[in-house]
Parts: C-alpha cells; sequence; structure tokens
C-alpha cells in the first residue's frame, strides 16, 4: 500500500503504515497532499494496490478526515470517537 500512495505526484505519506485491523483489514494512512495531487489520484492509487488481503478486502478510500490525527491512531479508534460524538448510524 506504501508503494501505491507514493507513486502518485505530489502525495506524501507521513506516518509508518501497519498491517491491516479488523474483519476489513483497515488501515489509516495519514497523507499530505501538494501540488496538483488529488483525493481522486490517491484513491485510483489505493484501489489497485496489491495489498495482502485483497481477495478479502479489496483496498480503497473509506473515509478521509481533514487536519492532522495522532501518531498511531488506529481505525479502531476514529471509529470509537465518531461513536462517542454520536456521529455515526450504528
Amino acid at each position: 500500500m506504501t508503494k501505491s500512495i507514493t507513486s502518485v505526484q505530489g502525495v506524501k505519506l507521513t506516518n509508518q503504515l501497519t498491517p491491516g485491523q479488523g474483519t476489513s483489514f483497515e488501515t489509516v494512512a495519514m497523507v499530505e497532499l501538494s501540488g496538483n495531487a488529488t483525493v481522486s489520484e490517491l484513491a485510483k492509487a489505493l484501489e489497485a494496490a496489491q495489498t495482502p488481503h485483497r481477495a478479502q478486502a479489496a483496498p480503497g478510500v473509506v473515509a478521509l478526515v481533514p487536519g492532522k490525527l495522532k501518531a498511531g491512531t488506529t481505525p479502531a479508534q476514529i471509529l470509537d470517537a465518531l461513536k462517542k460524538a454520536g456521529l455515526t448510524g450504528e
């Protein structure tokens, strides 16, 4: 996944990726876009990533959060925070 992210011109990965977690093998990628880089280009690159769990969960973009997250933030922590804030439909 790292190669896919960094293959997009103007996209800088700012955290070290960890193996996907949970039943859908989610991971948090923190990126900075500059120049002419777009979210759609990044999403296309991620969807094409040859991840180890591709057969069970195709890679792609689940959510975008503008701003900066603390290093080591996990998908479970993000979901928990959204639930606590009453921002999920669950």
